[in-house]
């Protein structure tokens, strides 16, 4: 049996590794291949292998010690430590195996290596497409069964089907053309002293897959949608202000379009700034009329640039509408509804997503496994 296990989709129907092999978790003609592990050298000239390099849960499976030892009323120790879902998928695959445990008594070898054996090929499988490794135990009376999550497009099918609930980003608030939640303002900040801004607070959303395509898909042709009827505002500017100004304020109701164009004229100044000073004028005056339009419902910032000469509001009008504050015009087209999984977020998934398996406490309770960590 190999070392590693690289498995999902179809090759989840190879037979699980004995619990007796004594491979290493690498052997070096799988190095070039797997490139997961390094190796260092220990005070005392030895060189190892990193075995513990990329893996995110190692679970302890006990061996059996004495090979005559039987166990009464497995099916009862199945049913307790297996949720429904996966005795019903192992029922199917292997009938006859539950007619013989029906019987009353099962050898705990037997039992051992059948646990490990349907744990191993749940991981591996299409259910979870984990990668996985192996090997025993300095003693040899355990065997380590090490777990990490596969590539990028598994762990998306795996939040899809878990539900687990992700952050969202700062980048999709403002694609919709709402605020972030901040935190409160410390003392510092709010008499002047500490200057950073306000934390970003954003809540937290189911993660669904085709949901988080859709949001960047529209993000994508609500940017298409601005440019072209600021496009026709531009062009109408100069021939007839009054009908101009008209289909700009009712451009600018719609929160998510209004953003768009906000993002959409930034690139517009950007692009004709020092290189076209006639449309760069164009350009001025139309973003100086949508922030009018936009201040006017907002008191405070009415109040914020109340005092200001033409050229600080001008500046301020900018920073609200650039980066950092607000996503560029690349950042918006490809704004991704949620936030990326951190380590703890990706822990807690893989381990949600065995719970609907097999019940770890129940594993431990029957001397199956003895850990998982």
């Amino acid at each position: 049996a190999p070392g590693i296990l690289r498995l999902w989709g179809g090759a989840a129907a190879a037979p699980a590794p004995g619990m007796s092999e004594k491979n290493p978790l690498l052997r070096d003609e799988e190095a070039n291949v797997t490139q997961m592990f390094t190796k260092h050298r220990t005070l005392l000239g030895s060189e190892v292998v990193n075995d513990a390099e990329g893996w995110h849960y190692v679970m302890v499976f006990n061996r059996p010690k004495n090979t005559t030892d039987s166990v009464s009323d497995p099916a009862s120790i199945l049913q307790e430590c297996f949720t429904q879902r996966a005795l019903e998928a192992w029922n199917f695959d292997q009938p006859t195996f539950f007619d013989k445990i029906q019987e009353g008594t099962l050898k705990r070898e037997e039992l051992l290596k059948v646990a490990w054996g349907r744990i191993v090929e749940i991981l591996r499988g299409k259910s979870c497409g984990f990668t996985l490794g192996y090997k025993p135990s300095v003693d040899e009376e355990k065997t380590l069964l090490y777990i990490k999550a596969g590539g990028a497009s598994t762990i998306d099918q795996l939040a899809d089907r878990v539900g687990i609930h992700i952050r969202i980003t700062p980048d999709a608030y403002a694609a919709e053309g709402l605020r972030c939640p901040q935190l409160p303002l410390t003392i510092g900040q709010r008499l002047g002293f500490n200057k950073a801004p306000a934390k970003n607070a954003p809540l937290y959303m189911k993660y669904e897959s085709v949901r988080k395509d859709d949001f960047r898909q529209q993000s994508k042709t609500r940017l298409e949608s601005a440019a072209k009827e600021l496009g026709e505002i531009l062009n109408m500017w100069d021939r007839n202000v009054a009908e101009a100004k008209r289909d700009l304020r009712r451009l600018m109701r719609l929160e998510d379009v209004r953003s768009a164009a906000f993002v959409v004229m930034m690139k517009h100044l950007k692009d004709t700034k020092g290189s076209d000073p006639k449309k760069f004028e164009l350009h001025s005056k139309v973003f100086e009329e949508m922030n009018e339009i936009y201040e006017r419902g907002d008191p405070d910032l009415v109040v914020e640039i109340a005092d200001l000469t033409p050229e600080k509001r001008v500046q301020r009008r900018e920073e609200r509408w650039s980066p950092p504050r607000f996503p560029g015009y690349d950042t918006y087209a490809e704004a991704a509804l949620y936030d990326d999984l951190t380590e703890l977020d990706l822990l807690r998934l893989m381990k949600r997503r065995m719970a609907q398996f097999f019940d770890l406490a129940a594993l431990q309770k029957h001397g199956i496994v003895d850990a998982l960590f």
